[in-house]
């Protein structure tokens, strides 16, 4: 007689979830990473690590130039980087993942009282210099950008 066994992704061995991921890409690291908190730390640690963005140690955190499509919605979903309270962001020229990364942006700073100061660079905008910005005045700043960008 056969007896099912009903597992479930947070039951799974580290190991199997770790080698799981390997097989997945950067975008679908994200995705997997929402299913639960059992592999959530597994596949954005994978994601970081693969996109070479290192969690930050300190209060500070800083995404490359070419960073990849999905890293702001990466952070926004992030349990493990509660930690920073300044984030310098580097936006992408196309429009469309512009636009997505200031969605993103905006669920973010909605939801995490804890970062303070911003570092943006528009490379639309004044040849990539970055743009501080108070968290009092992100909303702004960012129609400002998106103006910009439509135009």
């Amino acid at each position: 007689m056969a007896v099912s066994v009903l597992t479930s992704l947070p039951t799974l061995p580290t190991e199997l979830l770790q080698e799981i991921v390997q097989y997945l890409d950067s975008l679908s690291l994200i995705e997997f990473a929402l299913t639960c908190k059992g592999v959530h730390y597994i596949a954005l640690e994978d994601f970081f690590s693969r996109e070479k963005i290192s969690i930050p140690d300190g209060d500070w955190f800083s995404t490359p130039w070419d960073s990849p499509v999905g890293v702001m919605k990466a952070l926004r979903i992030s349990l493990f980087l509660n930690s920073f309270s300044t984030l310098q962001y580097h936006f992408a020229k196309d429009i469309g993942r512009f636009l997505e990364d200031v969605t993103d942006l905006r669920r973010l700073l909605e939801r995490q009282s804890y970062i303070h100061g911003l570092y943006l660079c528009f490379p639309f905008l004044r040849a990539y210099s970055f743009t501080r910005i108070n968290r009092m005045h992100w909303r702004q700043a960012l129609t400002r950008a998106l103006d910009a960008a439509i135009q």
